[in-house]
């Protein structure tokens, strides 16, 4: 997981569709507040249907409830997640600055490090069932709204016929009596307002607990990934990291030493042109003095002749020492 493929704003595109969803059904039960009271709230001879639709509502609201918090919790896991691949390009080891101290990628990076302190042998695995043990306690309640908020239609839909068949039993009993042919009436429209609250609530909050899972999903491999890939190559230590650094040494110093090679063969080529160089100032040198004696012997012979032609006093003879 690298920090181009890593993409933080899962959890929040869904919290934008929650948003949109609400404010969806808002408007649509606004504007058709009419036909829901009628389904709902007229004509109502027991409460039964109003009670069991309350609860089914109710769990709904609280399971979108907890799932909204879950998502809002994993928004701030992403960016957590999202500086410290942020700091990983910058250093090898990366580093929780401007990490949340209490974030899931934090509490990782200590766990490798406190290991790695004790030399003891880091068995990725193990760290990954804890983790997603941990994370699986969380979701425990919209998991148990989600088994059971259709289960909560069914038990309606089952207490508004039993509710029926008691009217159409008196009925039967009676014959004429309008009084329970209402009861009738109202067992089975009682039956269809259970059920149609449920499998909407249902259809809802599936949708919405299948992306949580999705953003928990994600979540949890980018931390197992930036665990594989960025900590445990700097931290862990067994015997196979041992022996591959083992072998990254030998590759090193396999470069060091042609390095070297080229080095000494380059020392080698410089003494032989220094060498050279020593010998041309060395005839350089005798040519020079040779030059110079012969100079010498030049100017000795024109003094000689200025003296003579010009019957000049020899010269002085230089003072011995």
């Amino acid at each position: 997981m690298t920090p181009t493929t890593f993409k933080p704003t899962l959890s929040r595109n869904v919290l934008i569709i929650m948003v949109v969803f609400i404010i969806a059904i808002g408007a649509i039960s606004f504007f058709n507040r009419d036909f829901i009271l009628k389904i709902y709230f007229e004509n109502q001879l027991t409460v039964i249907g109003q009670v069991v639709n309350s609860l089914i509502v109710v769990l709904f609201l609280v399971g979108i409830l907890k799932v909204a918090l879950l998502l809002l919790s994993y928004a701030r896991e992403e960016k957590a997640l999202e500086t410290f691949l942020h700091n990983c390009t910058l250093s090898e080891k990366g580093s929780l600055a401007g990490v949340n101290e209490k974030s899931l990628i934090a509490e990782r990076y200590r766990e490798v490090v406190e290991l790695g302190k004790k030399s003891t042998p880091i068995d990725h695995g193990t760290l990954a069932s804890l983790l997603v043990s941990r994370e699986s306690l969380r979701t425990s309640l919209p998991k148990y709204i989600h088994n059971i908020l259709i289960l909560t239609g069914v038990f309606g839909t089952i207490v508004s016929l039993s509710l029926a068949l008691l009217g159409a039993s008196n009925l039967l009993e009676s014959s004429g009596n309008l009084g329970e042919m209402n009861l009738v009436m109202h067992g089975m429209s009682t039956a269809l307002s259970t059920t149609i609250t449920a499998i909407v609530c249902y259809l809802l909050f599936g949708y919405f607990y299948l992306k949580l899972t999705d953003v928990q999903t994600g979540v949890i491999s980018a931390i197992e990934s930036a665990t594989a890939l960025y900590l445990l190559p700097s931290f862990s230590k067994s015997s196979e990291s041992i022996v591959h650094d083992i072998a990254d040494l030998v590759s090193a110093l396999k470069v060091v030493a042609k390095e070297m090679q080229q080095a000494q063969l380059s020392i080698n080529g410089l003494d032989e042109k220094f060498t050279k160089l020593d010998e041309r100032i060395v005839t350089v040198s005798a040519r020079h003095e040779q030059y110079l004696s012969f100079m010498s012997e030049k100017l000795v012979t024109i003094n000689k002749t200025l003296h003579s032609g010009f019957r000049l006093l020899p010269p002085p003879s230089p003072p011995e020492n």
